[in-house]
């Protein structure tokens, strides 16, 4: 598709793309790397 692969976003607006059952096992912070992002037009 030729586009980045890369997304970068800033707390806490992007808490909403953040799965509650994504998160540590030894801290249960949330996972804040590494969570896949899809982007659509709207």
């Amino acid at each position: 598709m030729g586009l980045a692969v890369t997304l970068a976003a800033y707390y806490p607006e992007c808490n909403a793309l953040i799965p509650l059952w994504q998160f540590a096992e030894e801290s249960k912070t949330p996972a804040a790397k590494s969570v896949p992002v899809r982007i659509a037009p709207e």
